[in-house]
Parts: structure tokens; sequence; C-alpha cells
């Protein structure tokens, strides 16, 4: 009977051993498993971020992107990361990474586009695990909202001294959700001259007529041009007093033009090298670029060019100084002081009011205007990131 329970017992524990070990063996290889499904996972969401990283710093859609692209020191998983042009989500797997990565071939989007889906595989270090990330990344707009005229103040625009706000494309110069004051001083608003034909001028030859601001109202050397707001005379080119700016928050305003809020819009769309203190505003002269400007700001160098427009935000109190040319669009989250001779090449808006009694010229330039749309990052659509 002892033998024979030493028998059972032995038999029990060698069971029990070998169970014991299989479930150590099992979790061992679910264990391994989950790393190698979280390396390919990881590894395809690098190449997402890759992607995008890439044609945000001005590469091409039409490439097909390793770690090699990002200078990567080690390399513990795989991955590969391409664009491809189509109504559907492409229908590319994922392959062995060493024979092209994936097992079918894709259009790659043109120069000119500004939408692809990005398709990205990801493969564990022994590329026994593979993975596979779609997402559909569009170039985000930093003005959706449009602007179709020079100026644009919440509060009240004080045309003191010798401004002038020219738009020679359509009939709208100043739109402000208060008044236009012009009875003392010799500020003025100028459109197109119903003699001259539509289109037929370009920007710069239009701020080549404008001159200083004081021919303006001369046929004999502004020919394309007539003054419609004069010293105690608002021309109907002026929209004034409209409640659909004045009723609006700081934040509702900014969001209207530049389509989100300002904190979320600072930061996803400017870059932090490009966010200055107020007081070093006078930094900035690069064109290409959105600026942020944190506080009251004086300006008086110029900014951008023609072909390298800017979006520039003041988060405060601006003050023009000197006879500086700024090409873009000016955003101002308080009060314009325009002193000196500025001259503003696209679009004015201010969420505060305007005043000072400096010869401002703010010359609508659609082509300013349309430049820094380009401006914008890519991004990954909402709702288009799919693992499956």
């Amino acid at each position: 009977m002892t033998l024979l329970v030493a028998l059972v017992l032995f038999v029990s524990a060698t069971l029990l051993v070998l169970y014991t070990s299989n479930t150590a063996v099992t979790e061992q290889r679910m264990s391994a498993n989950e790393v190698r499904s979280k390396q390919a996972f990881e590894a395809a969401q690098a190449g997402v971020e890759l992607g995008i990283r890439h044609i945000n710093t001005g590469g091409a859609f039409n490439v097909q992107l390793t770690q090699a692209n990002a200078t990567w020191a080690a390399q513990n998983s795989f991955l590969r990361a391409t664009f491809c042009t189509s109504a559907t989500v492409p229908a590319m797997q994922c392959a062995d990474h060493q024979s092209g990565g994936f097992t079918a071939a894709c259009t790659a989007p043109g120069t000119a586009d500004e939408r692809a889906w990005l398709v990205a595989c990801g493969w564990s270090d022994d590329s026994a695990a593979r993975r596979r990330i779609v997402t559909f990344v569009v170039k985000a707009s930093p003005l959706p909202g449009g602007v179709t005229n020079p100026l644009i103040a919440k509060g009240s625009v004080a045309m003191g001294g010798n401004p002038t706000v020219i738009n020679y494309y359509n009939n709208l110069t100043v739109w402000t959700g208060n008044n236009l004051s012009s009875s003392s001083a010799t500020g003025k608003t100028v459109v197109r001259r119903p003699s001259s034909a539509p289109g037929q001028l370009t920007p710069t030859q239009v701020a080549a007529q404008v001159g200083n601001g004081n021919q303006v109202c001369s046929a004999s050397q502004a020919p394309d041009l007539i003054c419609t707001t004069t010293s105690g005379v608002v021309g109907p080119d002026v929209i004034q007093g409209d409640t659909t700016l004045s009723t609006l928050s700081d934040a509702q305003f900014f969001e209207n033009f530049l389509g989100s809020g300002p904190a979320e819009y600072k930061s996803t769309m400017v870059d932090a090298e490009n966010v200055v203190a107020g007081e070093s505003a006078g930094t900035i002269s690069e064109g290409g670029n959105i600026y942020w400007v944190d506080g009251d700001a004086t300006i008086s160098q110029n900014i951008g060019s023609a072909d390298n427009p800017v979006i520039l935000i003041v988060d405060g109190n601006l003050t023009l100084s000197g006879s500086p040319t700024i090409f873009g669009v000016v955003l101002v989250t308080g009060n314009l002081d325009q002193g000196g001779g500025a001259t503003i090449r696209g679009a004015l808006l201010v969420s505060g009011g305007v005043s000072g009694s400096g010869n401002l010229n703010i010359i609508y330039d659609p082509d300013a205007v349309g430049g820094v749309k380009q401006l914008g990052s890519y991004a990954s659509m909402p709702g288009s990131w799919r693992d499956f």
C-alpha cells in the first residue's frame, strides 16, 4: 500500500509538473506573440507618422518609405509606407518586408495633389508578425474661412491720418462691426474705376497705382482706381455696424476665419520655432510660414514677399511703425495702432478696433491670400484611420 500510494503521488507530481511546464510554455508563446504583434503595430504606426512627416517637410508623394528615410539608429522591427490615390481604401496587403513590402501596387498621387491614402506595413523583429494601418491624409487649410476684402474689424475703425484701404477685385473694402470714422482725416477707401476692365491689373500693378496713398484719387495717376470714401463721406464699399461681427466673441471671430479656436490653432498649425514673444516680433522677416506672436508687439520690418506670404497672428495689440511691407494675412486679437507708413499686401483682420494717425495702406492681394492657403500641414483625417 505504501508503495502504491507513493507511486500515485509520484505520477500526480509528474503530471502536475508537466501541466505547469506546458502552461508556462503556452504563456511564453502567448507573450512572445503579443510582443511581436505590438512590435508590428508600432512599426506600422511609425510608418504613418514617418509618411506624414515626410510630406510636411516637402517630400514627394510618389515614394516608398522605410527606416532608412527615418535614419533610425536602432531597428527592432521593420516598416514600409507608401501613398495611394484611390476613391476607396487601397486593397494593398503586407507581404515580406524584404520583397517590396506590399502584395499589390497602387497609383501614386501627383505632385499637385493635396490628399492621398497612406498605407503603412509593420513587421516584428523576426518578421513573424505583420500589421497594416491605412489612413487618409489631407492638407489642412490654415485659412478655411477665406478672406475677400482687405480690412475686417470687430470694433470701430478710425481713419485717422492718411490710411488707404484698396480692393481692386471686388466692391468691399472695410467690414466692421462698429463704425468707420473719417470726418477729421484724409483716410480713404478705393475700388476699381468703372471704366477699367475687371482683372486687367495684377496686385503689383495695383500697388504701383496706389503709390503712397495720396495719388489714388487722381485719375491721371491712378487710372484704374477711384476713391469712394473720403473725409466725411463713407462710400458704398464699406459695411459698418454689422452685428454679425460685433456680437462675436474674440474666440469666435478667430475661429470664423481660421477654422479653429486660438489654442487649438496654435498647437496644430504653428511650428514651435515660429512662436515668438511680443518683444521679439522684430525678428520675424522670412515668408512662407505661419507666425504666432505672444503678447503686444511693435512691428517695423518687412515680412514675407509676393511669392512667400505669411499668416501673422498677434495675440495682443499690434503697433505698426516705420514703413514696413507685410505680405499675407495679419490677424490681431487685440487692437491695431496704425502709425508710420506701413503697407499690408493681403488682408488685415482685427478682433478689436483700429486707430492711429499713420499712412497705412491695406491693399487686397488675392495672390497673397491664396498663397497662405498653401502653408497648411498634412494630417490624418479623423475617422479614416483603420488597422483592418
